[in-house]
């Protein structure tokens, strides 16, 4: 059975997960992000399935979480954040005297 081709069921798709996590955690390094990245590619794929876009394939599972991932890391360059010290003095009172 070739699986990169074969459409997966539901069950499938969550049975998928642990392999999805993997690959998420290569990406990231962090295992809260990538949590995250998997519940966004599986709710994805659903929603694909829902709106009769055709069965969910092994290889667009892998797909959908690397382009979730890029997405995320799109966001993060556009807004920089700001170091802690900048972070501190913004949330700094003024004491009165």
């Amino acid at each position: 059975m070739d699986l990169t081709s074969t459409a997966l069921a539901e069950g499938d798709l969550r049975g998928l997960e642990p392999a999805l996590l993997r690959s998420a955690m290569a990406l990231t390094d962090d295992p809260v992000e990538a949590r995250a990245l998997v519940a966004q590619t599986l709710a994805t794929a659903a929603d694909e399935r829902r709106r009769g876009r055709g069965e969910v394939e092994r290889i667009r599972l892998f797909r959908l979480l690397r382009q979730a991932y890029h997405s995320v890391e799109r966001t993060r360059t556009r807004r920089p954040t700001r170091d802690a010290a900048l972070t501190a003095l913004a949330g700094a009172v003024p004491r009165e005297a």
